[in-house]
């Protein structure tokens, strides 16, 4: 399915209209342009949070899409449920929009502006005409708008166009998007106190709110918000369970008051009578039927059986395979005699998960775990790369999850090394000695991503088998300074260690945070080509010492190699490396040119979330004259930038973005693409050999320009040329600007990294040296590698270069 789509509706913690106008073009429609930026919609939502992705996206559009088939089949529609159901319908509008469904997207709306009219659905429809190019149709739905807006004397429009906002905050998640959600939720309820589904759905913002992931104060919990926000989601659930004259909003609140119960471990028999409140009211909602199910578990999980399996028969998803499945694990410890028949019914429900949801996480991790405890410890191991692969592709959604995923597959690849059977059936270039290297690498990368998730305490308790580990395979090592070097790993992530062995003690002693001593550790790391280990210490000395310790330069050379390490031996979590020294290249600009980045605390402390890792910034914007692309498919030089964008994508972390569509063909898009630019920290110019499109080539005008810090471009992003091919003429307006590698080989190797991965899906076999066409994968690590040092303007040398230099120094 097509990614295309405006760029300017791409939703991101940059404002997408900010301001005025840089410039100003005849025919752009700036009065209009100027409305929409005050116009309610889907597309003028500020969300922060991984919606860069077509999975993500295809994730919720399932999971709405069910909803309304539910809602649509009500024999009765009441007043909450037509507005439930315009909420969704608005929703998933927006997302046929991002994914290029147009149509569904137009047939969405009027969908929701035949069910209620509501001023949220019309300004969905001002935005899907304005991108449309129907200025006629725009202008008769602003007029609408301002109507409604004139009618709206008691504010109800307001109020709910303000609870239409908070539900699409509220189906996003994130930390920021739940706290945006609930202020609007607020606003909303102080209008219209008694509109018991907003405060349905705003109890469960709160509910959400006090999940510990969002309640992170340092390395404690913050224990009075977490009371405050459960009080108050308790508080909401009760009103409308008591109150709503809507026997399935009544089904609703009961059956989360339960879960609530249930998390706190209240009295069986009061979880009992909230599930028969629930279900009494509603018994045939698998939302009802799931929560029901969960809450029941622990204390009745005959009926927490049967009511998941009744949810999966009326509405399958993977949310309710994945509790079937926990809830068949706990009846095979709870019947021993029948626990081979729970577990083998319990894979085949985390296999459903995962089917539903290949990126459930939480789902995948606990098939692996069970697969482990089955002893098919092949199998686990593969589902854990998987995680790895597909958690990288979803820019961390699952932080920890991740981090669980690469120590597991570790230790079961470390196992398999024990395994006579498995051995023997290994052949070269595989060997015992490299799945070993490969597993302490996957170790300390888990430890690498610990580092900055968890507590002091945290780590030792959480990922005690791979300190664990790291120390067993440092005592086998026969070279006693790669013995210790390791030895000195383990002790720097474990940061209070508890070891008692006295040669552990008197190593401790040679640890030191003097700044000279840390560098000069660093660089023999480096230089005895222990990449992972030099980068390692380098995080561990930055959380310790701070940045200004290190050398800047020296910090780019170490991240650097150690990326080149990660991609040339077949390691997926290469884009952690490659986003953070963009971001950093980022920060840099900006402090010379006297912004400051919203970004810099996100590099040193993450938000704590969903995503405490993510920023959401639009990193790299390609700009490419897209006139030949038409209803038939994509041109050459469209297809080239559909290959780039996702190689970018995958492989070094980075959220991009493409040109809107039709930019190129003049009109008001030309000022929109403009403002999308600015929003970007790098704008990709790419160049193909076809002659260009008139207004493609006057649009090149305005790039030096943009580069220029101005009150209205307060932060200018970094421009490159990007030819396709040596044959590619760059227009005199842009041939200042610096220039790329050439782009068709670049893509080649990046597709290349990125099939390597894929196909290598057990994470069992060794790297690879050269791709089916017999290219060297080193070569095309070196190609990416030197693409990157463009995108961040530095220079880096290989260390295969660096050492045939110092051969042929040594030769004269």
């Amino acid at each position: 399915m097509s990614t295309r789509g405006p760029a300017w509706s791409t939703m991101a913690t940059k404002n997408t209209f900010q301001g005025t106008k840089a410039f100003k073009i005849p025919g752009a429609m700036d009065e209009i342009g100027d409305k929409l930026v005050n116009t309610p919609s889907v597309f003028t939502l500020k969300v922060s949070g991984t919606l860069n992705t077509v999975s993500r996206l295809e994730e919720i559009k399932i999971v709405l899409t069910e909803e309304i088939k539910h809602l649509e089949k009500l024999p009765e529609l009441l007043e909450h449920d037509r507005e439930e159901l315009a909420q969704a319908y608005d929703l998933l509008t927006w997302l046929e929009f991002k994914v290029g469904s147009q149509k569904k997207a137009l047939e969405l709306n009027k969908k929701a502006l035949d069910l209620t009219g509501a001023a949220f659905s019309l300004g969905n429809r001002v935005h899907l005409m304005w991108c449309d190019g129907d200025s006629v149709e725009t202008k008769v739905c602003l007029s609408r708008l301002a109507r409604l807006k004139r009618e709206d004397s008691q504010g109800n429009q307001k109020a709910e166009t303000h609870a239409h906002q908070a539900y699409c905050y509220l189906r996003f998640g994130g930390l920021n998007n739940l706290l945006e959600s609930i202020a609007l939720y607020e606003k909303a309820l102080s209008t219209n106190p008694n509109c018991y589904l907003w405060k349905l759905q705003a109890g469960r913002v709160y509910k959400r709110l006090a999940h510990p992931n969002f309640l992170k104060k340092g390395e404690t919990i913050d224990r009075d918000l977490k009371a405050m926000r459960e009080e108050t989601a308790r508080s909401y659930f009760q009103d409308v369970s008591q109150h709503s004259p809507n026997p399935r909003l009544k089904a609703f609140a009961f059956s989360d008051l339960a879960s609530m119960a249930s998390i706190k471990g209240d009295p069986p028999h009061l979880i009992r009578q909230l599930c028969d409140g629930a279900l009494e009211h509603n018994c045939e909602s698998p939302y009802v039927l799931l929560h029901c199910g969960k809450s029941l578990i622990r204390t009745d999980i005959s009926k927490a059986r049967q009511l998941l399996e009744k949810a999966s028969d009326l509405g399958p998803s993977s949310h309710v395979s994945f509790e079937l499945a926990r809830c068949l694990m706990n009846l095979s410890k709870k019947t021993p005699r029948s626990a081979e028949y729970f577990r083998s019914e319990a894979e085949k429900s985390y296999r459903e998960a995962v089917r539903q949801a290949p990126t459930n996480m939480p789902a995948r991790y606990s098939l692996a775990l069970l697969l482990e405890n089955c002893g098919k410890v092949k199998e686990a191991q593969k589902e854990c790369m998987k995680i790895i692969t597909t958690v990288i592709s979803q820019d961390q959604c699952y932080a920890q999850t991740l981090m669980k995923a690469y120590e597991k597959a570790a230790l079961y690849q470390l196992e398999l090394c024990n395994d006579k059977e498995f051995v023997e059936n290994l052949s070269p270039p595989v060997s015992v000695s490299i799945l070993k290297d490969e597993a302490e690498n996957m170790l300390i990368i888990a430890l690498e991503i610990g580092f900055n998730l968890l507590s002091r305490t945290e780590i030792e308790t959480r990922l005690r088998n791979s300190l664990a580990s790291l120390f067993s395979i440092s005592l086998n090592k026969k070279d006693t300074s790669e013995a210790l070097q390791l030895l000195s790993r383990v002790f720097g992530y474990a940061k209070r260690p508890q070891w008692s062995l006295l040669a552990l003690d008197k190593l401790l002693k040679h640890v030191s945070d003097d700044p000279d001593v840390v560098v000069f550790a660093l660089k023999s790391y480096h230089n005895l080509g222990s990449y992972e280990k030099a980068y390692a210490l380098l995080q561990m000395s930055i959380a310790r010492l701070g940045s200004s310790a290190i050398d800047d330069n020296l910090h780019r050379q170490l991240a650097l190699s150690a990326a080149y390490a990660r991609l040339q031996f077949n390691n997926r979590h290469a884009s952690l490396i490659f986003r953070s020294e963009f971001k950093r290249c980022c920060v840099k600009t900006e402090r010379l040119h006297g912004a400051q980045s919203p970004s810099t605390v996100s590099l040193t402390e993450p938000e704590q979330g969903d995503n405490p890792a993510c920023d959401q910034s639009l990193d790299v914007l390609i700009f490419y004259d897209d006139s030949r692309d038409g209803s038939q498919g994509l041109s050459t030089l469209g297809s080239i930038c559909r290959e780039l964008q996702k190689a970018i994508q995958s492989v070094f972390g980075l959220n991009v973005s493409q040109n809107l569509q039709r930019c190129c063909a003049g009109g008001p898009q030309i000022a929109l693409q403009y403002e999308e630019m600015t929003r970007a920290e790098l704008v990709l110019v790419l160049l193909g050999s076809e002659p260009m499109c008139p207004y493609f080539k006057s649009f090149l005008s305005f790039l030096p320009a943009l580069t220029v810090r101005s009150k209205d471009n307060p932060k200018p992003p970094r421009v490159l040329v990007a030819p396709t091919d040596g044959s590619v003429k760059v227009p005199f307006v842009v041939s200042l600007f610096a220039k790329t590698p050439l782009i068709e080989p670049l893509v080649a190797s990046l597709n290349a990294v990125v099939e390597r991965c894929q196909d290598i899906d057990s994470g069992l076999c060794a790297t690879g040296t050269s791709d089916p066409a017999g290219h060297s994968m080193e070569t095309h690590v070196r190609d990416i590698m030197s693409f990157f040092c463009c995108l961040i303007s530095t220079e880096w040398q290989s260390p295969c270069t660096k050492s045939a230099t110092e051969k042929d120094k040594r030769k004269d």
